[in-house]
């Protein structure tokens, strides 16, 4: 698995094609990214069958400043901490895809 977790301004331009990669790009398995890419969960377009972004616009969501609120306990995420927000990020989407797993 690649690590995208410090990449310069080139490579959030980059083109990410299909499941499989894209997941990389966010740490998750390829049937894991399918679902999360299926039910929305990752900023993605499908040309066809097969699902394309850019890392930018895969990582935008886990970029972005957020305000630590009391009742979520979460702390804030910067862009600069890129290592952090991915690993947010990761944990943000398995616990989506658990509480899918749950309801189905």
């Amino acid at each position: 698995m690649q690590d995208h977790t410090h990449t310069n301004d080139d490579d959030y331009a980059k083109i990410v094609w299909g499941a499989g990669p894209i997941g990389q790009v966010v740490g998750l398995s390829e049937r894991q990214a399918r679902h999360a890419l299926e039910t929305g969960l990752l900023d993605a377009d499908k040309h066809g069958s097969r699902w394309a972004s850019s890392v930018g616009r895969l990582l935008a969501p886990f970029r972005k400043r957020r305000a630590s609120t009391a009742d979520e306990g979460r702390s804030e995420v910067f862009a600069d901490d890129q290592d952090q927000a991915v690993v947010e990020a990761k944990g943000r989407i398995d616990g989506a895809l658990s509480l899918l797993a749950c309801s189905i």
